[in-house]
């Protein structure tokens, strides 16, 4: 379903503030319409507001407050109860907003971490990690579904949740699945496949990280780093990582070195490089991967091993990056000293 051609307003206006704005009238409707209050209870519940009355009732809703999105005070009895909500669109976590708000509200009955694309492994350890309730796509529609016709304005927001939000994923993993290469170019595809992988290898490894971003020309990149040697060329660092991006019109799964050194170190991880790659075939071979020839440019940034997503099915990589991760990590952090004499 093509929303904007049903010119849906949400999905023209895809902002996150039009998000805190639906959310804050919605809760001010819950305030002033008797008809629409028979559905708050099961509405709070399933945006995981729980530990309030059946008499509970919205006293207010505020945005921007400390540049918070939105925070939802209830009256519950005599008593009054705060809501914090964090809303994201697409974007994730930054500056530590998280922690933040928490230390500028420390008294709220519930903080919200309100997503409606997709969220990623770490994303989710750091919400909870500051006290935070998960919520996503699924979970709003869920919450919106028994009065989603109720008037146009929660009709439309609805079907922009289920359509451009939950049916959008469920068809781009679909894609995934039939081995249809071309659903890497959506940020979604990219962030679904490395962050089930950071998720199984969470607590195997010592040293994780994730980062999605964009090229310059606006196309997707995204890369989950496996492994960290600190001060290995000098005081630099470097790092191992599997990147998700896109090459002469071709999306691929590829693992690289990266240390931000000078000329005076090339040999020295040219060598370590070297090492690497041999490894990575090692491990490649016993499966039914198909590997391609790495790039030798670059200084800072090093091919390692490449893996074209129209070469390999989603379930031949699904069924050995894990295991192949595991043992490279393993390996590289047993031979990091063999390499330190070069």
């Amino acid at each position: 379903m093509d929303l904007k051609i049903m010119n849906n307003i949400f999905a023209i206006a895809t902002k996150e503030l039009v998000t805190d704005a639906f959310f804050a009238w919605l809760f001010e409707e819950f305030k002033t319409d008797n008809e629409l209050r028979k559905y708050q209870k099961e509405f709070l519940s399933r945006l995981k507001i729980n530990g309030v009355t059946d008499e509970v009732c919205v006293e207010r809703a505020e945005k921007q407050n400390k540049k918070t999105d939105l925070i939802v005070t209830l009256k519950d009895g005599e008593e009054y109860k705060k809501i914090l909500f964090e809303n994201k669109v697409h974007s994730t976590i930054h500056s530590k907003q998280l922690k933040r708000y928490k230390e500028a509200f420390p008294d709220c009955h519930k903080y919200i971490y309100m997503k409606l694309g997709f969220i990623y492994h770490s994303e989710r350890k750091e919400a909870m990690k500051f006290g935070y309730d998960i919520v996503s796509a699924r979970d709003i529609e869920s919450a919106l579904h028994s009065f989603k016709n109720y008037n146009q304005i929660i009709s439309q927001y609805y079907q922009y949740i289920k359509c451009c939000h939950i049916d959008r994923c469920d068809y781009l993993f679909e894609r995934m699945k039939v081995n249809d290469s071309s659903a890497y170019s959506d940020i979604y595809s990219q962030r679904k496949f490395l962050s089930d992988l950071h998720e199984s290898i969470y607590n195997l490894v010592e040293y994780t990280s994730f980062k999605s971003k964009a090229n310059n020309g606006g196309t997707p990149w995204t890369h989950l780093c496996v492994a960290k040697k600190e001060a290995k060329y000098g005081d630099k660092s470097e790092y191992i990582f599997w990147r998700i991006d896109k090459k002469s019109g071709r999306y691929y799964l590829r693992l690289n070195q990266y240390s931000y050194i000078g000329k005076s170190f090339k040999n020295k991880k040219m060598a370590e490089l070297a090492v690497l790659r041999e490894l990575f075939n090692k491990l490649v071979k016993g499966t039914n991967l198909v590997t391609s020839s790495p790039s030798n440019q670059g200084l800072k940034e090093s091919e390692i091993g490449l893996l074209y997503f129209d070469e390999n099915s989603y379930s031949e990589l699904v069924d050995n990056i894990e295991q192949i991760t595991l043992d490279f990590v393993k390996s590289y952090e047993k031979m990091s000293e063999v390499c330190s004499s070069v």
